[in-house]
C-alpha cells in the first residue's frame, strides 16, 4: 500500500522528510528541496491542466491591449508569469477547437467592471491574471480572486471584464470546459501545467494516469509505470 501523507503542519516538506512514499506537487520550491535529498526521485506527470482567458463584452479593450492569441505571448506566460511547470498551449489544437465551440454563439453581454477574476486558491491563475493586468496597461484593469461558488456565479452573470479559469486536460475535449461559459465570450487558451511526483526509492511501481493522477501499478498494467 502506498503511503501518501498530508502532514498536520500543512508543510509538504515534512511529508518528504517523513515516510510518505509519494508526494504530488507543482510547487517548484518543494521540487527543488526534494531534488537535493537522497533516496528520492522527482518524476514529471502528464500535462493535466489548461488555463483559459475568458473575455466578455465584445469591444473590451483587453482584447486589443495584449496579443493573447499569439504563440509568443503564450510562451512568455509559460516562461515568465507562473512558478509551476508550464508550456504554451498548442494553438493548432486548442484555439481552433475553442473557436469551433463558440462558433454559433450570440453577442456577449457587456461586462460592468474592468476586473479580471480568478479562483482564489489557485496561485497559477492568480499569477496569470496579475501578468495580464500588467500587460494591459495603460488600460485600467485590476485582478481579484474569488471563491469557487462566487466565481462561477460571476462568470455565469458576466460580472467582470475577463476571467482566468483552469480546465482539465485537453485530451478530455476542450468543449467540455468551454460550454459552461457565457454566450459569445472570447475564449483564449493560454498555458498548460503539470505536477511532479516525488517518489521514495523502494516504492512499489506506480502508474501516472493521463489526467496526472498517480496510483499503484496493477498486474493488468503493461506500460506507463514509473518505478
Amino acid at each position: 500500500m502506498l503511503r501518501e501523507a498530508q502532514p498536520s503542519s500543512g508543510d509538504l516538506r515534512d511529508a518528504v522528510d517523513g515516510r510518505a512514499d509519494v508526494v504530488v506537487t507543482g510547487d517548484p520550491d518543494l521540487l527543488d528541496y526534494a531534488g537535493h535529498r537522497q533516496g528520492l526521485a522527482v518524476i514529471p506527470l502528464p500535462w493535466s491542466r489548461t488555463y483559459y482567458l475568458v473575455m466578455l463584452g465584445g469591444s473590451s479593450p483587453l482584447g486589443t491591449a495584449i496579443p493573447a492569441d499569439t504563440a509568443a505571448f503564450r510562451a512568455a506566460l509559460a516562461r515568465d508569469a507562473v512558478r509551476t511547470d508550464a508550456r504554451p498551449v498548442d494553438t493548432t489544437l486548442a484555439a481552433d477547437a475553442a473557436d469551433h465551440c463558440r462558433s454559433s454563439a450570440g453577442s456577449a453581454r457587456p461586462a460592468p467592471t474592468d476586473v479580471i477574476l480568478y479562483p482564489l486558491a489557485d496561485p497559477t491563475a492568480r499569477e496569470l491574471a496579475e501578468r495580464i493586468v500588467a500587460l494591459a496597461a495603460p488600460a485600467r484593469f485590476s485582478s481579484r480572486g474569488q471563491a469557487p461558488e462566487s466565481l462561477a456565479a460571476a462568470l455565469d452573470r458576466g460580472e467582470a471584464r475577463a476571467f482566468v479559469v483552469p480546465g482539465g486536460p485537453r485530451s478530455a475535449g476542450p468543449c467540455a470546459d468551454l460550454t459552461t461559459y457565457p454566450v459569445g465570450a472570447a475564449i483564449l487558451p493560454l498555458i498548460e501545467t503539470r505536477r511532479h511526483a516525488i517518489v521514495r526509492r523502494g516504492t512499489p511501481p506506480l502508474v501516472a494516469e493521463w489526467d496526472g493522477a498517480v496510483r499503484a501499478a496493477e498486474p493488468r498494467d503493461t506500460a506507463g509505470a514509473a518505478e
